[in-house]
């Protein structure tokens, strides 16, 4: 699909006369079209990659602290669920030290 087939609907004869007088631009698009598809799946990638990092520090943190503490109330869950990566790994670095719930969110 190019520029052409985009914006002005040509038929089978049509095409066929276009991809003859010009070549070069068929090549050219695709050309645009392969890198922006590289792009938007590198963009794709990184993006599932943080998710699956985030999930994960969440999961063991939630784990860790009902060991310490035993079953996690529903505000604790929707700490965790709706935090950043950067809060859960400050928070990770509490996990020795809080005596409790209250004191580890602070």
């Amino acid at each position: 699909m190019d520029l052409i087939d985009i914006y002005i609907p040509l038929n089978d004869n049509e095409k066929q006369l276009y991809q003859q007088r010009y070549p070069e631009e068929h090549n050219v698009m695709m050309g645009f079209a392969e890198r922006f598809r590289e792009e938007g799946m590198q963009q794709g990638m990184r993006q599932g990659i943080d998710q699956g990092v985030k999930l994960g520090e969440a999961t063991l943190l939630r784990a860790l602290l009902e060991k310490r503490f035993g079953t996690l109330p529903d505000r604790a869950d929707q700490k965790l669920n709706g935090s950043t990566t950067r809060e859960l790994e400050l928070w990770a670095e509490r996990i020795l030290d809080a005596e409790n719930l209250d004191t580890f969110f602070d």
